[in-house]
């Protein structure tokens, strides 16, 4: 079980303008490591992360195998691929299943952070996207004592994984895209006492 804060953010549909809006918003010294698994095919990713790299004061990759986790760097889900986060705070990378429902799963990813991290160190966020992927990982991160965050469903392109984590009662608090970067910075201020 490791013992560092840990941001999560899963994301399907209209995911790359909502990160496009988040993270840029993140302070180069941000003391978190974010871990985002978004909807997306092999190879897509990967350009993903370079954009989002150009746009940010943190850094941001395509998650590596066994790579350890720092803080001040967002890690992107390779596409057709899932992603654990061990108890070392290492990044293990899955193969998918013929069969997998939804590649990256954020459900695989949500509920490994919740299993392996220590109590109340722990934000979970839902973003737009359809379906309900994501939704029992955040279920579980609440459970753990985590703070949760689902978009709202005015900004949100689908509001179909953030309504089904609203409607399961999981989360904390359902904002506006725009406030959502700096909920996070608030929550990681109070958390860390920084």
């Amino acid at each position: 079980m490791f013992n560092q804060y840990i941001i999560t953010i899963g994301v399907s549909t209209g995911g790359p303008s909502a990160l496009e809006e988040i993270l840029p918003e993140l302070p180069a010294d941000f003391p978190a490591p974010v871990i985002i698994v978004q909807h997306m095919p092999a190879k897509f990713t990967a350009r993903l992360a370079e954009r989002l790299h150009q746009l940010c004061k943190i850094r941001v990759v395509e998650a590596q195998n066994g790579a350890r986790i720092e803080n001040g760097t967002a890690y992107i889900t390779p596409g057709g691929m899932h992603l654990e986060v061990t108890p070392q705070f290492t990044i293990r990378i899955l193969q998918a299943k013929e069969g997998d429902q939804f590649v990256p799963c954020i459900d695989t990813t949500f509920s490994s952070i919740a299993r392996n991290a220590d109590r109340k160190k722990i934000l979970g966020i839902i973003l737009t996207g359809m379906c309900k992927d994501g939704v029992l990982g955040l279920k579980e991160i609440k459970d753990a004592g985590g703070i949760t965050i689902a978009q709202d469903k005015t900004t949100s392109v689908v509001f179909g994984m953030p309504k089904a984590a609203i409607e399961l009662g999981c989360v904390d608090y359902v904002l506006p895209l725009r406030r959502i970067a700096g909920k996070i910075v608030e929550i990681v201020k109070e958390k860390l006492g920084t």
